[in-house]
């Protein structure tokens, strides 16, 4: 009988410190969803009562608990349940998060007891509040106290004299050591004459609309204004454009770093506008033989024409539209995305878009903020000359007596 008495309460006693035990999970991942692999966990309670805390009607004889995670960042930790702590109120838990020894760290400091979230319960999880404050890896080896380094901080490993950092360039959400030359292409207005076309692919530059120039500012360089009279047009009425040979475009519509254009429209009303790269192949597939500019092309909320870049269409889109077309034989197939920035007649804005390091997708930037991403209906390489560009802008008023204008202040695009 004794035997089996002791026996129960050796159960009994474990199932209640059981039930007074929070089983803590989680999985850590920083802001790029980069795993913490077998990373260091350290646990503190904190009681900012100046009573002595009990547990278990004992003084509390731990206050720090340490654990790992494994290869996919996932931890467990047995912690004391705060709801059997004495007295609860106003207490919590720290964690303190290091990927390795003088990488980065950040701590994450739970909801304090009685508030929603603070560690109670037989289990809990919080994956979602570490990630949350999270700072993230650099797989370039450079961190500061903050994460990664950015701008001039230092060299990842492989970097060599000479070479400059670009952002992911090699998919590995880090910065990227190249030492090759940036060949670019710029377009930038002149005072009182037509614009400078320079660059390793420039091609032919061509406008249409007439030409003002306009002063620069302490914050803007010089512009050129196109404009067009308020008379009814089926094409494109103003515009720039370069990269074409004669016969086709010269530029690859994937194989470029970034393309910016800052520009500033002059109507929201009755007009469309379209910029960014755009196929020119005399002897292509659907609206690709078609020219840029002065042409039904791009005066078109849906053109057959290779494309990669941003709409605006009045009445059809409220906001800027991003935009992917691979060109068909009877129609072109395309993806619209929505970039939530309103059309602004007041101000220029930089318009830019720059491919993943695979070509797998373009992403939209306005103001150097990213406003979407682009996979489906990308430019094909196989098709040749059909998926080679030009850089541009066009602006039509859409068939009305609408007169339209827009101030373009550079434009430019960096090749692979």
């Amino acid at each position: 009988m004794k035997r089996l008495t002791l026996a129960v309460l050796l159960f009994l006693f474990a199932s209640v410190a059981g039930a007074q035990t929070t089983v803590v999970t989680g999985q850590i991942l920083d802001p790029n969803n980069t795993i913490y692999a077998n990373s260091f966990i350290t646990a503190n309670f904190w009681n900012p009562s100046a009573a002595v805390a009990n547990w278990n009607g004992y003084p509390m004889t731990a206050t720090t608990w340490t654990a790992s995670t494994n290869s996919l960042g996932n931890f467990t930790l047995n912690l004391p349940d705060l709801n059997f702590i004495s007295p609860a109120t106003g207490t919590y838990y720290t964690f303190t998060i290091q990927y390795a020894s003088g990488k980065p760290s950040f701590v994450y400091t739970s909801p304090s007891c009685p508030t929603s979230g603070c560690i109670t319960g037989s289990t809990i999880s919080i994956t979602s509040a570490l990630q949350a404050v999270s700072v993230p890896l650099c797989a370039s080896g450079l961190y500061t106290a903050s994460g990664c380094v950015s701008g001039g901080g230092g060299f990842p490993t492989s970097a060599q004299i000479g070479d400059i950092t670009r952002w992911n360039v090699n998919g590995d959400s880090a910065w990227d050591a190249t030492n090759i030359a940036q060949p670019k292409t710029f377009i930038y207005p002149e005072w009182g004459g037509n614009p400078t076309v320079t660059g390793v692919l420039a091609g032919t530059w061509a406008s249409t609309g007439s030409h003002t120039s306009i002063n620069p500012t302490a914050t803007l360089g010089v512009g050129d204004q196109y404009s067009a009279s308020a008379s009814a047009s089926t094409s494109t009425v103003i515009g720039e454009t370069a990269g074409s040979n004669g016969s086709n475009s010269v530029e690859g519509m994937l194989a470029f770093y970034r393309f910016s254009n800052r520009i500033k429209i002059g109507n929201s009303t009755s007009v469309r506008y379209w910029m960014g790269l755009g196929c020119y192949n005399s002897s292509g597939t659907g609206g690709n033989t078609l020219g840029i500019l002065g042409t039904t092309a791009y005066a078109s909320d849906t053109p057959n024409k290779t494309t990669l870049g941003f709409r605006y269409s009045a009445t059809t889109d409220a906001y800027w539209q991003a935009v992917a077309i691979v060109a068909g034989s009877s129609s072109g197939s395309q993806t619209t995305v929505s970039t939530g920035v309103a059309p602004d007649t007041v101000n220029p804005h930089l318009f830019e878009m720059a491919p993943n390091s695979t070509g797998t997708a373009i992403n939209y930037l306005i103001d150097n903020v990213l406003v979407a991403t682009i996979t489906t209906n990308l430019p094909n390489p196989a098709n040749g000359a059909d998926t080679w560009g030009n850089v541009f802008w066009t602006g039509d008023n859409k068939n009305t007596a609408t007169a339209i204008s827009a101030i373009d202040y550079l434009m430019t695009i960096s090749y692979k």
